[in-house]
């Protein structure tokens, strides 16, 4: 019995230590300055003015993912923050590209169109369960043994230069410009 206190002891302090690190999905091993997160690469998604984005366009920069559809209140509110963010940071190393996960493409054409909000806009399908961006805009959750799927926004994920991904829980937050402005440089 005394051989597994110290077995024990290793393991939870392995879990206590490794548990901090939050990844919407697992690391790539790739770490290069001029690449883009493995996961999102061979995906290409509907930009607002109807051409393909591709994560290609943004090699090497860090980006600040921002989910977020026309329905939602606190998504639209919180756009002025957004903006701000991008405004304080103002570096040509940092890309916010919204993602919207409404299911009414002729609408939130017109949201935006409407709004006039700028940058990189893609509206996910939400059909290919493959697709790391459509795993990360929703939670698996299970009902009695039944998987639901479960949308949540805003949700804001920064992906950095070597490739890591944070979830940010709040884009007005000092903390959150330092981080970035931390990850540019």
């Amino acid at each position: 019995m005394k051989k597994i206190y110290p077995i024990l002891l290793i393991l939870i302090t392995l879990l206590v230590f490794t548990s901090g690190k939050k990844y919407a999905l697992d690391k790539p091993t790739a770490s290069i300055k001029d690449s883009i997160p493995v996961f999102l690469e061979g995906y290409k998604y509907e930009n607002v003015d109807g051409t393909k984005f591709s994560f290609n366009q943004v090699k090497g920069k860090v980006l600040l993912l921002d989910f977020w559809a026309t329905w939602c209140g606190p998504c639209i509110k919180g756009h002025s923050n957004i903006k701000a963010l991008e405004e304080t940071i103002n570096n040509p190393d940092f890309q916010i590209i919204t993602v919207s996960i409404d299911k009414n493409k002729s609408q939130w054409k017109k949201f935006l169109k409407a709004k006039k909000w700028n940058g990189i806009h893609i509206i996910l399908d939400g059909k290919d369960v493959n697709n790391p961006l459509n795993k990360m805009g929703t939670k698996k959750i299970l009902d009695k043994g039944k998987p639901i799927y479960l949308t949540s926004v805003p949700e804001y994920y920064l992906v950095d230069k070597e490739l890591s991904i944070k979830r940010i829980n709040d884009v007005k937050a000092k903390r959150t410009v330092s981080l970035i402005r931390k990850k540019i440089n």
